[in-house]
Order: structure tokens, then sequence, then C-alpha cells
């Protein structure tokens, strides 16, 4: 249910987004027939086409960002996660030995 949530809210956003869209052209094409030769009811259900497309589209810019940042800070902590970990001093643990580059002790090969 909360795996990948970061593509879900992307995938609500089109959705929504989407439905602001049609729902914009369903009540621009309500409006324009119920106009009865008016044409600033035409023009008021044009506008509202245009118009409620565009802010449909505008306003899923910040849900959609919003799952692209989870989703980024999501493949940054798992490229990580070794982040975390303490850091060597660059001594061995065992005999004290200083370490090579790959991080084994010279002395006890530990």
């Amino acid at each position: 249910m909360f795996t990948n949530i970061g593509a879900k809210i992307k995938n609500l956003a089109t959705v929504t987004c989407w439905i602001g869209i049609i729902a914009s052209f369903i009540f621009g094409l309500l409006l324009i027939a119920d106009a009865e030769d008016s044409g600033i009811a035409i023009a008021v259900g044009l506008l509202v086409m245009g118009l409620g497309t565009l802010f449909s589209w505008i306003g899923s810019f910040m849900t959609y960002g919003f799952g692209e940042l989870i989703e980024k800070t999501t493949e940054i902590a798992e490229n990580t996660g070794n982040a975390n970990q303490p850091k060597s001093t660059g001594f061995c643990t065992v005999c004290g030995g200083p370490l090579n580059a790959l991080g084994r002790c010279d002395k006890c090969n530990k």
C-alpha cells in the first residue's frame, strides 16, 4: 500500500489533471448548449473550457512535483545506504596496525 508512494502520487496528479480537463470540457459544452444563441454564453463556455483545462494542468504541477521529490529522495536514500555506518579510523581494530587502501590490515590481514 505504501510502497513506491512517489509513483502513486504522480499517478494521482495525472488522473486528477485529466478529470479536471474532462470536467472543464463537459461544463463548457453544457454552457454552450444552454446558450440559446447568446454570444456571451458561448464565449463563457469556451472560456471555461480553455481556462479550466489550463488551471487543471497547472494545478497538477505541485502534486506531480511532490511525487517526483519523494521518488528522488527514496533513490538517494537507497544509494547512500552505508552513510550511517561509522567511518573507519584507518587503524585495525584487532592489532592497531594501519589499514591499506582496501581497508584490510597489513599486519594481521583482518
